[in-house]
């Protein structure tokens, strides 16, 4: 299930009201989405990148199809899994990328957002 790119926008912001209450802040990689959805013509076709940090995955960029192989990223193998309830991310089901320049540069890439 797709969440588009307003809906994620929306999303964002209210996670960031939330924390500015608390005073805190949204962390880099979800204030670097927060960003793009705000200042890009049109975010559909975009996908959430994630970046491993210990037992999980946290929101780091939003990426192209076409920038992920220009940076000699692939898909692996490994089944796609779910990304559930979290203040930041809503919902995504993301698969595992490398990259085939150098085997220790991982993303999980999020199903493309909507318009």
């Amino acid at each position: 299930m797709n969440i588009s790119a307003s809906e994620l926008r929306e999303h964002l912001r209210a996670a960031a009201a939330r924390y500015s209450s608390k005073g805190r802040k949204l962390n880099e990689g979800a204030h670097r989405v927060l960003h793009k959805l705000e200042t890009v013509p049109t975010a559909a076709g975009l996908h959430r990148a994630y970046v491993k940090n210990g037992g999980s995955v946290v929101m780091w960029d939003l990426i192209s199809d076409d920038e992920l192989l220009r940076r000699g990223f692939v898909q692996t193998r490994h089944s796609a899994c779910h990304i559930l309830a979290d203040e930041m991310v809503k919902y995504d089901r993301v698969t595992c990328w490398i990259s085939e320049r150098e085997a220790s540069d991982e993303l999980w890439i999020g199903e493309a957002l909507m318009a």
